[in-house]
């Protein structure tokens, strides 16, 4: 029975990380889609601000999704210092 129980909760991990690729590989397609059609048609200030708007959007939207379905686990708390800031890469060094 333990192993029946280890066995569903592995594949249901599986199962949730195939998810969690593909709500990420359609979401950054129709984002790219979408920057395609507009980039063209906005001024580039606004262009600019729009496509990190919805970058932002989006990765907090992916972000959450995959914490809902327990793939991960994030606490993003010690970001919000960082929210007046413009045009940030944060690269940890190491996985904590």
């Amino acid at each position: 029975m333990k192993y029946m129980v280890h066995l569903g909760r592995e594949i249901y991990q599986h199962v949730m990380v195939i998810v969690g690729f593909l709500l990420f590989s359609i979401g950054s397609l129709i984002f790219t889609l979408v920057s395609m059609i507009l980039y063209p048609l906005l001024p580039r200030n606004v262009g600019t601000q729009l496509g990190r708007s919805g970058i932002t959007c989006f990765f907090r939207g992916l972000f959450a999704v995959l914490n809902a379905i327990g793939i991960m686990r994030l606490d993003l708390n010690a970001l919000d210092r960082l929210c007046g800031e413009r045009g940030l890469l944060i690269a940890p060094n190491h996985p904590s």
